[in-house]
């Protein structure tokens, strides 16, 4: 081989590794919704499946324990047979810890534990407050048009024992209520008196479009957070698969087709050098609020307000 064929050859893998590691990778090779740890899991319940690059070549035999019983969930694989979808988990009981299994019958399979119970304590704000998103993918505008989809998301991060909690809310009366799907989106962090960091992990990130659940794939992802004069200062990172974007998009109408025009992919994930995933940066200052309990039971469509203990006025928006 020629030196010049060399040298090609050298820099067209330097280039891709470049690309890889501009998003760190995950090493899960399956991946479910709703994460492990996830709390105040509310309505008829989806579960999702993806996995790495291997196909799913068998059903996925789904398992739910709680609550005394043990019941098993239908799920049928999906077109391109990197993902699954299962039938809801309708009528959970409330304020119950569950046990859900997934096995691909292939040596990969995973428990999460997860419960319909609201977080007791901790620190709450709004994580779409307050933000900038930096970069999404290759175009600045399209980082722009990130930032207005965001901002109408109403994503509430609790910070609960060792994990980040985020979902859905809905500003209500003054305080905010969990929607469906809720607390789906569950980071394990190392905790420390001036904030906290994430690993890197895969996972669904539950939105809400249009008042419906939607269930954005994330690969890479990442939080840092500091103190900042007693609010927490963050930053988020991670990659959107091709997959998800198209979802989203399809979703959002005519801000959708925008977004697809202007969006510039940039992360490689399978090094076959064409690029599948679009990454973001994001920045958030969110101010904090103390995490006291949850009023008042039950409220409408199953989502508890944030807020003090039953019969204490609510708690505002942090």
């Amino acid at each position: 081989m020629s030196s010049t064929r060399l040298f090609t050859a050298f820099l067209l893998l330097l280039t891709k590794a470049l690309v890889a590691c501009a998003v760190p990778q995950s090493e899960q090779q399956l991946v479910a919704f709703p994460a492990d740890g996830s709390m105040a899991l509310r309505g008829d319940l989806e579960v999702r499946i993806s996995v790495g690059d291997e196909d799913i070549e068998r059903v996925p035999q789904v398992r739910v324990t709680g609550a005394g019983r043990t019941w098993d969930v239908a799920c049928a694989v999906d077109p391109g047979r990197r993902s699954a979808t299962c039938e809801p988990l309708a009528d959970l009981p409330a304020a119950t810890d569950l046990e859900v299994s997934v096995d691909l019958g292939d040596g990969r399979s995973l428990v999460h534990r997860v419960s319909t119970a609201a977080p007791s304590e901790g620190e709450a704000w709004l994580l779409t407050d307050e933000i900038v998103v930096k970069s999404f993918g290759g175009g600045r505008d399209a980082a722009l048009l990130l930032q207005q989809v965001l901002s109408r998301a109403h994503l509430i991060g609790v910070l609960a024992g060792d994990h980040l909690l985020v979902g859905p809310v809905r500003p209500t009366d003054g305080h905010l209520r969990i929607e469906e799907p809720g607390l789906g989106f569950a980071l394990p962090v190392d905790r420390g008196e001036e904030g906290f960091q994430s690993g890197v992990l895969d996972s669904f990130l539950p939105l809400l479009v249009d008042g419906e659940p939607l269930f954005a794939y994330v690969s890479g992802c990442r939080v840092v957070a500091d103190r900042v004069h007693g609010d927490l200062s963050y930053t988020l990172t991670g990659a959107f698969p091709a997959t998800t974007v198209e979802e989203v998009a399809d979703r959002l109408g005519a801000l959708g087709e925008l977004l697809e025009a202007e969006l510039v992919y940039d992360v490689d994930t399978d090094l076959d050098g064409t690029p599948d995933a679009v990454s973001f940066s994001i920045l958030g200052l969110g101010a904090s609020a103390t995490l006291r309990g949850w009023t008042g039971g039950q409220a409408p469509a199953g989502s508890p307000g944030l807020g003090g203990r039953a019969g204490d006025d609510p708690m505002p928006p942090p």
